[in-house]
């Protein structure tokens, strides 16, 4: 089951606050680029966001979309939504699932200041790769979890 991030920090008892910290096309990596299947030179668009509870930091995502489905205008309001609802509203592609990786890093300085940790601090990343029903990669997303305020649990059945 796939739960928004807002949704996330509400299990957690927090009151969940969005904000859109940078949108823009580039050239992604040599490896997103060849996870999202592009051609060379094909651009994404690239979408970085911070998830706090009150005034607390909590999660920094960045989601890479390739440019070609995005359209030319998108209000703010509609960057800020789950991404699976975004690449549905604005691309018209529907994410049938997600290929999740879960790593372990260590903040950098950047990373350190944007979610009030010290540097060298340990985050749980999940690395993902949404799909659409067709199983096409339709886009690539990292997000970073301070581990003193989100835990994960999961269950494991025999059967």
């Amino acid at each position: 089951e796939i739960w928004s991030y807002e949704a996330v920090l509400e299990a957690h008892g927090y009151e969940p606050v969005v904000q859109l910290l940078d949108v823009r096309q580039a050239q992604p990596a040599e490896s997103i680029r060849t996870l999202l299947g592009l051609e060379p030179g094909e651009k994404v668009t690239i979408l970085q966001k911070l998830f706090s509870e009150d005034s607390e930091p909590v999660i920094f995502t960045e989601n890479q979309i390739p440019s070609r489905f995005i359209p030319q205008e998108i209000g703010e309001e509609l960057l800020t939504i789950p991404v699976y609802e975004l690449v549905e509203e604005c691309c018209g592609q529907h994410l049938n699932y997600y290929l999740s990786e879960v790593v372990p890093m260590i903040a950098d300085e950047e990373l350190a200041e944007m979610l009030h940790v010290d540097p060298s601090t340990p985050l749980l990343a999940l690395e993902e790769t949404g799909y659409n029903d067709d199983n096409e990669p339709i886009f690539w997303a990292r997000s970073l979890f301070r581990d003193d305020l989100v835990r994960f649990r999961m269950i494991r059945r025999t059967k």
